[in-house]
């Protein structure tokens, strides 16, 4: 269906029916440009993609997204009714959300991790038709990058291989007025060396289910204290968080540890449930020696 032209050119087509890609083998993508898209599922849009690896060198990108957005028509008016998929499978996932130099070699800051690129999201969902997820049989990871879900996004990673996997970056789960039910569920088989934050708020959900014998080091929080409509009137507006938009309400972040994992506390934290099995809680210090709990 078309709804006009400019100098004869039609515009503002609508899609009619699913459109599916099926990456089989090896897949590797390196974007060079600032705001760029490794894989990206748009309205009524499915992708699979076996054996991943992307490497982004510039700010403000996505190695995976899945939204409602329009990939062709940005006039599309039609209805997703097929939703906006990604599927991850294969041996091992790799997303790298990093700065490079001029030979191409990816930057390491003074403890030795790669240095992410500012405003980038290695996997990101949102709106109630966007979901990222595991298929059958996923192996591991090794993401240097955010994994974010807003606005109704759903991500759901169950990592099912006995191999070491690894996590730079923050899980995010974020909710809006539109719709309070983001949520991120990260689940390893075999251990994770996580190095990063678990945050949810306005109804945003994480759960993150660590393999035994995995090692995390960061903070949660669940924003509990903007279920209070006091707290919330008075911190609304200058409360300074890693979302992008303001706090209006509460999260859940649900961490089950390992056998014998640990997490080291970097940062004051609020979790709403928290299981263990042997496992270790490390309490930080700041630089004045204020122990973190």
């Amino acid at each position: 269906q078309r709804y006009g032209s400019i100098f004869g050119i039609e515009y503002g087509s609508e899609t009619k029916g699913k459109g599916e890609v099926y990456l089989n083998g090896f897949t590797k993508l390196t974007l060079n440009g600032k705001g760029n898209y490794g894989i990206f599922a748009g309205k009524n849009g499915s992708i699979t993609v076996n054996d991943l690896n992307i490497i982004a060198k510039e700010t403000n990108s996505y190695g995976i997204a899945a939204t409602n957005d329009n990939i062709i028509y940005g006039t599309d008016k039609s209805e997703n009714r097929f939703g906006s998929t990604v599927t991850l499978n294969g041996n091992a996932n790799k997303i790298y959300m990093v700065e490079t130099d001029n030979d191409g070699n990816i930057k390491l800051d003074e403890n030795g991790n790669p240095v992410q690129t500012e405003g980038s999201k290695a996997i990101y969902a949102d709106s109630q038709y966007g979901v990222v997820q595991s298929g059958e049989d996923m192996g591991y990871i090794d993401i240097v990058g955010d994994i974010v879900a807003e606005d109704g996004g759903t991500i759901n990673l169950d990592i099912t291989r006995s191999t070491q996997n690894w996590l730079q970056g923050d899980i995010i789960a974020y909710g809006t007025q539109s719709s309070k039910k983001a949520s991120v569920n990260l689940t390893t088989n075999a251990a994770l060396a996580y190095q990063g934050d678990a945050l949810a708020a306005n109804g945003g959900v994480v759960d993150v289910k660590l393999g035994n014998r995995s090692s995390w080091a960061g903070r949660a929080d669940d924003y509990q204290d903007a279920a209070d409509a006091g707290w919330l009137a008075s911190h609304t507006n200058n409360l300074e968080t890693k979302f992008d938009g303001k706090v209006t309400g509460n999260g859940t972040v649900t961490i089950d540890m390992g056998k014998e994992s640990t997490w080291n506390v970097t940062g004051q934290s609020w979790v709403t449930d928290l299981k263990g099995n042997n496992s270790y809680i490390i309490l930080d210090n700041d630089e004045n020696g204020n122990g973190y709990a």
